[in-house]
């Protein structure tokens, strides 16, 4: 699951885009009052190829080859992207349980990132990354099979480049045909430049 999907512009608010892979993606606080903007709780997507605009804003730390990645959008100023600074929780739900979770990418990993796996069973797996500081990036090796979903708790301005699993592609009936507008915001997201790459592949 490559965020970095060249049928989506930068600044789209995601959800359902990857449902053909049996992925719903949402957003919540990381703890009450930590702040977001997620609009119908979408996460957002983040073009790192334009990570600040002429006049400052953005998230620097986020910039680097990897075309769009997935962030908890900042509250306020949501016309333009910025990573959320006290992070979020990013969540991947699977409409049926998926062979197995492989890897997920993190970039800015500036806070540490709490990696938690919830199998069929309804055990969880976590793995805890540590900080690593600005525009670090971080491949996490999962392995963890039979998964019903995935949780990403940043405690800070962290984006995720994809994460990879193992399954058979699901029917579009498995979800909602509804998907989130693309930018729901009085002004438009910066325009995106040409991302350098894709995101890592295994």
């Amino acid at each position: 699951v490559s965020f970095d999907d060249k049928g989506l512009g930068a600044g789209s608010y995601v959800s359902l885009q990857w449902k053909e892979l049996g992925v719903r993606l949402s957003a919540k606080e990381l703890k009450p009052g930590t702040g977001g903007y997620m609009p119908n709780g979408y996460p957002r997507l983040f073009n790192t190829s334009q990570a600040v605009d002429s006049s400052g804003y953005g998230t620097l730390g986020l910039s680097g080859p990897y075309g769009n990645v997935l962030i908890v959008q900042q509250t306020g100023g949501h016309e333009q992207w910025k990573a959320n600074e006290l992070g979020g929780i990013i969540s991947l739900e699977f409409s049926s349980p998926v062979d197995e979770v492989l890897d997920v990418g993190l970039l800015n990993v500036v806070e540490s990132v709490l990696v938690q796996v919830t199998d069929v069973d309804g055990a969880t797996h976590s793995t805890m990354v540590a900080a690593l500081g600005p525009n670090s990036y971080k491949n996490i090796i999962i392995n963890v099979q039979s998964v019903l979903q995935v949780d990403l708790m940043l405690n800070g301005p962290v984006a995720v480049t994809h994460v990879s699993i193992c399954s058979t592609p699901v029917s579009d009936n498995q979800w909602p045909t509804d998907l989130p507008s693309t930018v729901p915001s009085k002004s438009p997201a910066p325009s995106m430049a040409p991302s350098l790459s894709a995101a890592p592949s295994l």
